[in-house]
């Protein structure tokens, strides 16, 4: 049997690519959320105009007194390069001649399409996570976005407006006694470090123009004290419900949901190097440029290989409008072999 290819193309697109592009995200609260408001672009950079209420353009006036008509920040927009995911999904010769039937076919393409899918989901969560910075071909990650790095063409230090620094809180620097990386220190009411402590200091540290972040993220290890914390508490609903109408599990705190993210865990390079994000949405996102966003080219066959591929292809990247709205704070305890 000689498989019919466009037949193939069409199931593809008709019913794997939309659940593709809806299920590589929906794995996280925060890619779920963040792909709801994905944006376009289709020009060579993606080109973000900044946000902050700094602006020296509104001020009080007097009768006659002149006022502001130009920038004194010339600091207004960001430039992030784009990148491709490029993911295939290949059928090999010997493949062609096992699918002798419609059935086989449909259930060959499926599994394929279902593996590859895992294979995205994976390679997306874990770059989000990474603590390097992005290779050349790479997106950019949350350590990079909240953190001390030069991202959009604009330095994280040095002569940069104050909106533009991300808030970076070492708990095993100078301002903290006590230590992290201890757990009965953790969760400690007297401590320095006791989790609820944490948790207000990083809210605060993240508030902007009255925003409270809008998502913390950390490893499972904490998130397990935190419920622990709250059941010896006995503070009543300890679960977020906005989240739980979405499908997740997420702890309550001031109405901030919070998650845990094994692939934090992965990223670490010890156990006492945990990471908490304190973040606000509204200032990050993923641009996608509008014919590759998880899109599909023809197939082709190699003239080197039995086997005929297609390109699945994702151009864009994750970015970043207000460093300030974020927090992340580390050197906190997290065994790697906790939830491994």
């Amino acid at each position: 049997m000689t498989l019919n290819y466009d037949s193939i193309t069409a199931l593809i697109r008709a019913k794997h690519l939309p659940k593709l592009r809806d299920l590589v995200f929906r794995k996280r609260l925060l890619t779920t959320r963040l792909i709801n408001k994905a944006e376009t672009f289709n020009s060579r950079k993606i080109v973000v105009p900044l946000e902050y209420g700094e602006d020296d353009n509104v001020m009080f006036t007097g009768e006659m007194e002149t006022f502001q008509l130009g920038r004194t920040d010339p600091i207004t927009a960001a430039e992030y390069e784009p990148k491709m995911l490029t993911s295939t999904f290949t059928i090999s010769k010997e493949d062609e001649l096992r699918a002798n039937d419609d059935g086989a076919v449909l259930n060959m393409v499926n599994k394929k399409m279902n593996n590859l899918r895992k294979s995205i989901t994976k390679k997306v969560a874990e770059r989000l996570c990474n603590r390097t910075a992005a290779a050349g071909a790479e997106w950019l990650a949350l350590s990079e976005l909240v953190g001390i790095l030069t991202i959009g063409g604009i330095p994280a230090t040095g002569n940069v407006p104050a909106w533009w620094k991300s808030n970076v809180v070492d708990l095993t620097g100078s301002d903290y006694v006590d230590d992290p990386a201890v757990e009965d220190d953790l969760i400690d009411e007297t401590k320095d470090v006791y989790l609820f402590k944490l948790l207000q200091r990083g809210i605060a540290k993240a508030s902007y123009l009255d925003d409270d972040p809008t998502i913390i993220i950390l490893p499972q290890y904490i998130w397990d004290l935190i419920e622990y914390l709250y059941d010896t508490q006995k503070k009543g609903d300890k679960m977020n419900q906005m989240v739980a109408k979405l499908g997740f599990k997420a702890l309550d705190f001031r109405g901030i949901p919070i998650v845990s993210d094994k692939d934090l865990v992965v990223a670490q390079t010890g156990d006492t190097d945990g990471y908490i994000y304190f973040l606000n949405e509204e200032y990050l996102g993923y641009y996608f440029n509008s014919a590759a966003r998880f899109t599909d080219e023809e197939w082709v066959r190699p003239a080197n290989q039995n086997s005929k591929s297609m390109k699945i292809l994702a151009y864009g990247n994750m970015i970043i409008s207000n460093r300030k709205a974020q927090c992340v704070m580390t050197g906190i305890r997290s065994p790697q072999s906790y939830a491994a």
